[in-house]
């Protein structure tokens, strides 16, 4: 098996070595080129074609946000991962850098000596780069947008669309959300397991190209018809309820609300919110899991199903990152497995 190319960028000698020392001590993993500066990096990757570059943001003659856009410009097919003490909480220089097409980033501690705590996390974020698809997926054409003809009775329009994903989860969001309808009356709710600074960005972004209102989840908030809402990563589960009386039902985010999650999953958890989903709305739910990694969100699929609803995932073609809704297929709790834009067209109705 062919190692993955890697190329880091960083302005510190020592953060170079240290990020190099880590990566070689995978045997699948090499280092094909390393540079100090933007400009640089850019030179040495139409030179050494690498699958992945570790980026830092903050760099002379040109930046890090600066290098990913050239990059793209020149139309080289390499995932970018942020590996900067920029990347934290409020820095408007990392959400440039995911803006302009940055896969993914990695906190890096505030003494470059402790980068060694973090090795596990670069190596699996370049590992999963690697295996993405960095291209984006094709601007969606008026054809695409147009409702299926002749639906079957179990491909009838949902009310409400409960989404999970995580990396690479944004791209196919954004082929999604925006394109909702202003007289869209369905319900969109979806957990994105990215930090919740990123998130809670992203959905300020959205409030601005989205034509109906996105809102963050948060705890007794309403679910309102015509609305999306979003969750990052957070410290509770989210389950919907509708007490007797209620016009609409609410999100709780209290944890006693819902059974305790498991030590290893991703909190707020898909699984938790879909078995609400069904209890809530039965057959008038739709479950969707686009791309990301692991396995939250399967079962929570199996849960739509035995409510009736339906269970969707992202096909390879379009899923950046293919491992969650491969997941679900090889669970068994798929019930159509669809392109980005046929998940639109699910979600508009």
């Amino acid at each position: 098996m062919a190692k993955v190319r890697v190329l880091i960028a960083d302005d510190s000698t020592l953060m170079v070595r240290l990020l190099s020392d880590i990566i070689t001590k995978d045997a699948r993993i090499e280092v094909v080129a390393t540079a100090a500066n933007g400009e640089e990096c850019v030179i040495k990757a139409k030179e050494t074609k690498p699958q992945v570059i570790l980026m830092d943001l903050e760099m002379p003659v040109m930046n890090g946000v600066e290098a990913i856009r050239e990059l793209s410009r020149v139309g080289l097919d390499v995932c970018v991962l942020a590996v900067s003490a920029y990347a934290k909480p409020g820095v408007e220089l990392l959400e440039q850098a995911l803006k302009a097409g940055a896969f993914d980033f990695v906190l890096k501690p505030s003494n470059p000596l402790e980068i060694e705590k973090i090795a596990r996390q670069i190596t699996t974020n370049i590992f999963v780069a690697s295996f993405s698809k960095s291209k984006q997926i094709p601007k969606l054409t008026e054809a695409d947008l147009a409702p299926a003809a002749g639906k079957s009775a179990e491909e009838r329009p949902r009310k409400y669309s409960v989404i999970g994903c995580s990396t690479g989860g944004k791209q196919s969001l954004n082929q999604i959300l925006p394109q909702l309808p202003e007289d869209y009356r369905g319900t969109t709710v979806a957990i994105l397991h990215l930090p919740a600074f990123v998130v809670k960005q992203y959905i300020k972004e959205l409030g601005k190209e989205c034509k109906i209102p996105v809102r963050e989840i948060e705890h007794d908030r309403e679910v309102l018809p015509g609305h999306i809402y979003i969750a990052g990563l957070g410290a509770s589960d989210v389950v919907l309820v509708q007490e007797a009386g209620e016009a609409h039902p609410r999100f709780s985010m209290a944890q006693q609300a819902a059974a305790p999650a498991a030590p290893s999953q991703t909190t707020p958890s898909i699984d938790v919110l879909m078995e609400s989903a069904a209890k809530l709305w039965g057959a008038d739910v739709q479950g969707i899991l686009l791309s990301g990694t692991g396995k939250d969100g399967v079962k929570g699929l199996r849960h739509i199903q035995m409510s009736k609803g339906l269970s969707l995932v992202e096909d390879k073609a379009s899923a950046s990152v293919p491992q969650l809704p491969q997941a679900a297929q090889e669970f068994g709790s798929v019930d159509k497995v669809l392109h980005v834009k046929e998940i639109l067209a699910r979600v508009r109705g």
